[in-house]
């Protein structure tokens, strides 16, 4: 097991290096390492996971899904249904709503990992509203589900809010999300009153020249031009 968590960071490394087939080399050597002490052990599944990461990152949705999805079930065989069985699930939705446009598959995986959120930490946790600020995404593409889009929105960032406090960038970022729905409902009062908010706390946090803060001016922008 020592063998195959060393293969695995170190392909991690390569990864971020921007070396995939590397990546790939190391990475294989550590799974079959994985595979041959337990095959049905997490450390082969977090495996499982690492290879889909790297295969979606090159473009080869097929073999992502495939190697998550086993990572998944060999997760669901064990009973472990924790942080990154959620942060897994969370991948899987992201394929299937971006790349395969399977937005009600999606959706319903976004669902369950509310459900499991919820259970596993309480329903006021951030990682709830992380849950349902995907899941707002995901209810945002089809007309039986858009208008529920700003009220999940508007939970996520009163969630978010609670947990950080009210000038915190988590909280930020949250009303953001929120403020962009409301643009899209031309709820154009109160999106403006967010927006300064969100501007003022990244100003107040980055300074004037980061990215976050480019983003809440951009967002004002747009703002600006839906009036």
């Amino acid at each position: 097991q020592i063998t195959a968590k060393v293969l695995f960071e170190r392909a991690k490394l390569e990864l971020v290096r921007g070396n995939y087939a590397e990546a790939q080399a190391v990475l294989a050597k550590g799974i079959r390492q994985a595979y041959a002490t337990d095959p049905r052990a997490s450390l082969y599944a977090d495996g499982l996971a690492l290879e889909a990461s790297i295969y979606f990152q090159l473009d080869d949705i097929d073999e992502a899904e495939k190697a998550l999805r086993k990572s998944l079930a060999l997760m669901e065989e064990a009973g472990d249904d924790g942080d990154d069985y959620s942060d897994r699930l969370i991948f899987l939705a992201n394929i299937l709503f971006s790349t395969r446009a399977r937005f009600q598959e999606a959706e319903a995986v976004v669902e369950r990992i509310v459900g499991l959120e919820e259970k596993r930490h309480g329903p006021e946790h951030p990682r709830v509203a992380r849950a349902l600020q995907q899941l707002a995404r995901m209810y945002s593409v089809r007309v039986e589900t858009a208008l529920s889009v700003e009220p999940l929105l508007r939970h996520a960032a009163e969630l978010i809010e609670k947990a950080y406090g009210p000038e915190h960038p988590a909280t930020a970022s949250a009303i953001a999300k929120l403020a962009e729905s409301l643009i899209r409902s031309d709820h154009l009062d109160e999106a403006r009153q967010l927006i300064e908010r969100s501007l003022a706390i990244c100003q107040k946090h980055f300074g004037e020249q980061h990215d976050k803060t480019a983003a809440a001016i951009r967002l004002l922008a747009n703002w600006y031009a839906a009036g």
